[in-house]
């Protein structure tokens, strides 16, 4: 009965023009789940983390994935790092902190949403 009732709440979602895709790397803070390809159309400020000094000499690049938590106003609520390497983690969940989104309408009304968000580091 939980599958049948959880997998209506997934066809559901989809029909509403949201993805059930979920980050990895267990529960989710609440929220509506977004995908993130919708999520970056909304993203209106977006802070650029300083390469750390020590991962660029180390030439440490990659990219940081988080689980992010939007709330209705469309900033961020609560941040959790899925993956990246781990020189390049804390500043990338810095800059996520001050991003904001424009908020997330669902009926009219701005609602929290979950959604995944990377932050990309290349040495040129």
């Amino acid at each position: 009965m939980f599958k049948r009732c959880l997998g209506f709440a997934v066809l559901l979602l989809a029909v509403a023009g949201l993805s059930a895709q979920l980050p990895p790397g267990g529960p989710l803070p609440a929220g509506v789940p977004v995908d993130p390809v919708v999520a970056e159309r909304n993203l209106r400020t977006r802070v650029e983390p300083e390469y750390p000094e020590a991962a660029r000499v180390a030439r440490v690049q990659g990219t940081v994935k988080m689980s992010v938590t939007i709330g209705a106003n469309g900033r961020p609520q609560a941040i959790r790092v899925v993956s990246g390497p781990a020189m390049l983690r804390e500043v990338a969940l810095d800059a996520v902190t001050h991003w904001v989104w424009e908020p997330f309408l669902r009926d009219g009304r701005a609602v929290a949403v979950v959604t995944e968000v990377g932050v990309d580091f290349r040495l040129r």
